[in-house]
């Protein structure tokens, strides 16, 4: 069972960290890219000695290529948790509005145009007041149980 876990993270470390190359992966790993071909489609089998070598080269936790849950990636707080939680339980419009935040998240919120703060606020059923001070350590600000404001054309 090992094999085929270490196998299933090591295809989840090509995607995610090597955009699908496999010619990446090899050189991160400093290994040809038909041994890491053979590795990634079962025509080789990842052993400990090549486990290890690979969790040293990409720089994570020894053992982490064995977890089922890649133990050297960083657990999510019990916030998170929630936060993945309800996003899972919301609806399809109020993830797309998750999303356009997610996009402008290296903005701050005075950046985001109004139009998209009042439907966020609409869908939320909640309004961020604009003259709140930003959070400290650059959370988010609080959301508030209150009315969105309405609508007003520049």
């Amino acid at each position: 069972m090992p094999a085929v876990t270490r196998r299933e993270n090591l295809k989840r470390l090509l995607e995610q960290r090597f955009n699908g190359r496999i010619a990446d992966l090899g050189r991160a790993i400093e290994k040809d890219d038909a041994y890491v071909w053979q590795l990634l489609n079962d025509k080789r089998n990842i052993g400990e000695r090549s486990a290890r070598h690979i969790e040293l080269k990409l720089e994570l936790a020894p053992g982490s290529l064995d977890s089922a849950t890649m133990s050297g990636q960083t657990a999510l707080t019990a916030d998170e948790l929630e936060l993945v939680q309800r996003y899972r339980e919301a609806s399809p419009t109020w993830k797309l509005m998750l999303r356009i935040l997610a996009k402008q998240r290296g903005e701050t919120h005075e950046d985001i145009p109004g139009d998209v703060r009042a439907i966020l606020a609409k869908v939320a059923g909640q309004h961020v007041p604009d003259d709140e001070p930003e959070a400290h350590h650059g959370k988010p600000r609080a959301l508030h149980q209150s009315p969105p404001p309405p609508y007003r054309k520049k």
